[in-house]
């Protein structure tokens, strides 16, 4: 009995013996590490920063100005706060349907911190009036507001206003009392461009601003700078110099904080400009370079502080 046991006892060893070899051992498992190291997927951040930096160039940069519109959600009505991006045609955009804009943006932080200055810096951004200038000024936050390059207001808007022309007719009959010029309301256009002067303080690397001049000539603060010119200055200049006062008190922030950072006083009196169109051209082709057209940026140059 004790032999046929100590076979059994044998056997029984053997056997888990050879249930601890078909046990799976320990480089088994590792295979599987291995192949995954083989395997790993190639993310868009593997990419060397100056081939992402192509991406983005070719996903952001337009060729042309980048349209800023409000949503039109019922017939003659826009939405309050949701804007929508319309391309150019000649933009090589224009041809896709959907906008690489937004994807780039909502893939993560990352990715979002370093587009961001090349879409606000390395493009010019048009809007169809001014309240929506200010509303996007307000969406894209301070931090992107520093980056901003070139901002204008197109030119179907200026059509639009009502006091373009009104002001400019030199027939018009007003008081000129100072009681009268210095009214206590003040013009709605201005509080407009006053709050436009509050956004963009900070925006150093700001070249162009064109605006439409949608002053009221009676609202215009009387000129604190009286200059002495040796002939007799027409009214068009007389305006332009006020106008120049108001938009360098409205921007006084700005003026400042750009001063500190570049003296050329001859350069910064053009970045802000002031288009004001004539009744005779009221029907023609919007162009800022249109001879005709008068700006104040020239008289902007003799009000800025040493």
């Amino acid at each position: 009995m004790s032999c046929k046991t100590s076979r059994k006892t044998k056997a029984r060893l053997r056997g888990v013996k050879k249930l601890r070899k078909v046990r799976p051992s320990s480089h088994k498992i590792q295979k599987p590490q291995r192949r995954t190291r083989y395997f790993k997927p190639f993310r868009f951040l593997d990419l060397p920063s100056e081939l992402r930096n192509k991406v983005y160039e070719f996903a952001l940069i337009c060729c042309d100005a980048i349209s800023i519109t409000r949503i039109l959600h019922k017939e003659g009505c826009t939405s309050g706060r949701k804007l929508a991006i319309l391309h150019h045609r000649n933009c090589r955009l224009a041809s896709r349907d959907a906008h690489p804009v937004a994807e780039l943006f909502q893939t993560c932080k990352k990715i979002r911190h370093e587009t961001s200055f090349m879409l606000y810096n390395s493009n010019a951004f048009g809007f169809e009036d001014v309240p929506t200038l200010i509303l996007w000024l307000e969406t894209i936050g301070p931090a992107n507001r520093t980056v901003l390059r070139s901002l204008m207001i197109e030119g179907d808007c200026c059509y639009g206003q009502a006091s373009i022309t009104s002001w400019l007719d030199p027939l018009h009959i007003y008081d000129p009392s100072p009681s009268f010029l210095m009214a206590p309301f003040r013009d709605p256009y201005r509080e407009l461009t006053a709050r436009i002067g509050d956004l963009l303080s900070e925006s150093m690397l700001l070249e162009a601003l064109c605006l439409p001049c949608g002053y009221s000539f009676w609202r215009l603060p009387v000129l604190t700078l009286r200059r002495r010119d040796p002939y007799p200055v027409p009214w068009q200049t007389h305006i332009a110099r006020r106008i120049a006062e108001t938009l360098f008190k409205d921007f006084q922030g700005f003026f400042e904080k750009r001063l500190l950072f570049d003296a050329d006083t001859e350069k910064l009196s053009n970045v802000i400009m002031v288009n004001v169109i004539s009744r005779k051209d009221r029907n023609k082709t919007w162009s800022p370079a249109a001879p005709s057209t008068h700006t104040s940026r020239r008289q902007a140059m003799t009000i800025l502080p040493p």
